[in-house]
């Protein structure tokens, strides 16, 4: 977690000083006093429908600005979206495959290695594999960020799809963010677990992965909401300081949801903690057939 703490401040400090020619178009354009009279409204007024008709202006008005001054702001704008999307996602990413290497000496053997020993160990396989992935999911990655803008251009299709559009947006990255969890949820682990090559774990992640994809999917959704709600809650409640510990979390759950879903798909048994070990139903299946088998 210091890694990925140090990495956020560091990342957080040059996205801003990249955006703040960003930032004075849309002060000059009166875009944050718009933010503050739709807030001060709901705050004062208590009215639903007119904050949520506000959103809708405040989504309108920010692509408006963005588009009519792009000749002057799209080197700020590529060069935020370079350090936040490629830049901080690659060095921030690193620490998924270091943490599942931890899971598994854990799960397996109720082992406790440090992630800072598990990422210097693997260094060249992190590395790669974050690489890898990256360039794998970064195409899915746009497709879902193209369809959440088109969903933010529903506010402005009259007041009852205003209303209805926060709602669809959740929902749109709710089930995408679920389904590419779902796609490569046992890549990592099939990684750290055979340490075999990462073109081969992605491989058979997918042939894994066709067995038991609904259940997995049904899974995600739970741990896409959950991720969601505590962000959402740090960002509203603590005006984005709990990010710094809520993003970490985050990536702790998603990565310790993929090594579960990975054990339970082998039938694998694990540790939960020094007393508990959890024998997923595959394996339990598994020995009473056996000992059916030596009885009779």
């Amino acid at each position: 977690m210091l890694y990925t703490l140090i990495t956020l401040a560091v990342i957080g400090g040059l996205a801003y000083v990249s955006a703040v020619p960003v930032f004075n178009v849309l002060a000059n354009n009166g875009f944050f006093n718009l933010i503050k009279d739709v807030f001060e409204g709901f705050v004062t007024n208590l009215n639903l429908l007119e904050f949520i008709k506000g959103l809708g202006e405040i989504s309108t008005s920010f692509f408006e600005i963005i588009i009519n001054n792009f000749s002057n702001i799209w080197v700020s704008i590529v060069l935020f979206i370079f350090i936040v999307v490629f830049l901080g996602r690659f060095l921030i990413g690193q620490t998924k495959l270091s943490s599942a290497y931890c899971l598994y000496a854990s799960m397996s053997n109720n082992m406790k290695i440090g992630i800072f020993s598990s990422y210097f160990s693997n260094f060249s396989k992190v590395v790669l594999f974050e690489l890898v992935k990256f360039i794998t999911t970064f195409p899915i990655d746009i497709f879902i960020g193209y369809v959440i803008i088109q969903c933010f251009k529903l506010f402005s299709l009259g007041t009852a799809m205003a209303i209805l559009t926060p709602f669809i947006i959740v929902l749109v990255i709710v089930i995408l963010m679920s389904l590419k969890i779902s796609l490569f949820s046992c890549w990592m682990p099939m990684i750290s677990v055979k340490n075999d090559g990462i073109f081969k774990c992605l491989k058979n992640n997918f042939k894994l992965i066709n067995r038991r994809f609904f259940k997995i999917f049904a899974n995600s959704i739970g741990i896409v909401l959950t991720i969601i709600m505590i962000n959402g809650f740090a960002l509203i409640f603590t005006l984005g300081a709990g990010l710094i510990i809520t993003i970490p979390l985050s990536m702790v759950l998603e990565t310790t949801f993929q090594m579960s879903a990975y054990y339970g798909s082998y039938g694998m048994r694990y540790y939960v903690d020094n007393n508990t070990i959890v024998e997923p139903k595959k394996m339990e299946a598994t020995e009473k057939l056996k000992r059916t088998k030596y009885f009779i």
